[in-house]
């Protein structure tokens, strides 16, 4: 399907396989036995992280920002230790609402309070990561793994990004790594699996494929990401087996469909998809993913004001979706109707602040329109968003290199979208290519966009 990359909602194994994964880490060990007033800070650290984890975390954020406002010139270790958990807390609060440099400042307290806090220098990692500070993430994820090496979470970050980078021997390393602390992690297992696809290794792809089936006691659920992945990697023909034995051992698994309907689609075979999509969207109304992909069906067969119906039929049955705006967004921006493909993204992160395709967007409309600082914003909330995105990275390195923002960032991130196998790779290199040649008094034909 020529428009997955925009299109496709892909089928995710957990939250944290869309950007680095974070941890909250523990900050009141050793308070037990602490002088009265010290466990009365203890208590209060600790009622506000139960704060934060029913859901009230304006509170939380007030009540850890309260006690780090309290603290002492140079308490004791435990003190420190807490008070380098409250600032955690706090930088992992306010990077949840995409607030990255607000975020970043309370990491690096964090760390300040309490330099062997691992978890903390993982989760600066993350937030310098989704600010494409690619380097500087490099480099605390490497002191997390340096402070705590038996902690598996920096180790698979760390693998992660340089794996986006296509720094593949290294990448292998430290997922490795992560792999033997955590041993069958579905998640280091996937990583793994693109790792060696993208080496050209198919033999030990299909043993980790192999191992992650295993460990996971062969349930469809693992099997059906296992094929969604495949999609998106375009291994068409590997995936047709997996979704057959989805179906033979659930048959009628609405993701077992969702997914056959795509293989379908991968191959152009639009009939058939459009059939079952439509037959899943008469037992699914509310499902956004199967909506998302009839609209993009009926658009590669030139069906365009079918595929508008589609998606405002989504808007009035379920207004709110962030998906289905998302998706008639997409129907206005390729009608031509640019105002009203804003307004829909814009609803769209009404509803949900961190959904980055639609940030993404948002910024590609506001550059067109020349609008500079709307188009860094709305990137930079795209990447806060999800700093894995690779639209997002090729976008805003693009735009800090055009608009001379910052130019050795934006090459940077370019670099490492043109390194990885992915579907903004040719655009990268051939970006740098252009670079190339201007950097050699040529014209690479851009232009009014030079």
């Amino acid at each position: 399907m020529k428009q997955t990359g925009r299109w496709m909602k892909p089928v995710t194994l957990t939250a944290a396989a869309l950007s680095a994964a974070l941890g909250w880490g523990d900050g009141t060990d050793g308070l037990a036995e602490a002088p009265p007033a010290v466990r009365e800070k203890g208590e209060f650290y600790n009622q506000a992280v139960e704060w934060r984890e029913k859901g009230r975390t304006d509170q939380a954020l007030e009540a850890f920002q309260t006690l780090l406002a309290g603290a002492e010139s140079e308490p004791d270790e435990a003190l420190r230790r807490l008070y380098s958990g409250a600032a955690n807390n706090a930088g992992l609060i306010l990077l949840q609402q995409l607030e990255t440099g607000r975020a970043e400042f309370y990491f690096r307290q964090a760390v300040e309070w309490d330099s062997e806090n691992a978890i903390a220098w993982n989760n600066l990692g993350a937030t310098l990561l989704r600010q494409g500070r690619l380097e500087e993430a490099q480099e605390a994820f490497e002191r997390a793994c340096r402070e705590n090496p038996f902690l598996a979470l920096p180790y698979n970050n760390l693998g992660r990004l340089l794996l986006e980078a296509g720094r593949l021997q290294l990448a292998g390393e430290f997922l490795m790594a992560a792999l033997r602390l955590n041993p069958g992690d579905p998640e280091t297992l996937f990583l793994l699996a693109r790792l060696y696809r993208q080496a050209g290794i198919p033999e030990k792809q299909k043993e980790v494929w192999a191992a992650l089936r295993e460990t996971n006691g062969n349930a469809p659920e693992h099997t059906l990401l296992l094929a969604s992945q495949l999609l998106q990697e375009g291994a068409v023909a590997d995936a047709e087996p997996l979704i057959r034995e989805i179906l033979t051992q659930r048959p009628g698994m609405p993701e077992g469909r969702l997914l056959q309907a795509r293989w379908h689609a991968r191959r152009e075979e639009w009939k058939e998809a459009e059939r079952l999509l439509r037959d899943l969207l008469k037992d699914f109304p509310g499902d956004s993913a199967v909506r998302q992909d009839l609209v993009a069906v009926l658009w590669e067969q030139k069906r365009g004001e079918e595929a508008l119906a589609v998606a405002e039929e989504g808007i009035r049955r379920f207004p709110k979706s962030a998906e289905n705006w998302y998706g008639l967004g997409l129907c206005r921006d390729r009608r031509g109707d640019l105002k009203g493909a804003e307004a829909a993204f814009r609803k769209c992160v009404e509803i949900k602040p961190d959904y980055a395709r639609a940030w993404n967007e948002i910024g590609v409309l506001a550059a067109g329109r020349n609008e500079a600082d709307a188009a860094h914003e709305a990137f930079l909330r795209a990447l806060a968003a999800d700093p894995f995105l690779v639209e997002v990275r090729y976008n805003l390195g693009r735009f800090l290199i055009m608009t001379q923002r910052d130019f050795d960032r934006g090459l940077l991130l370019i670099a490492t979208v043109a390194e990885g196998q992915n579907a903004c790779s040719g655009r990268a290199n051939k970006f740098l290519d252009d670079l190339i040649v201007i950097a050699r008094g040529g014209d690479p034909g851009w232009g009014n966009k030079r």
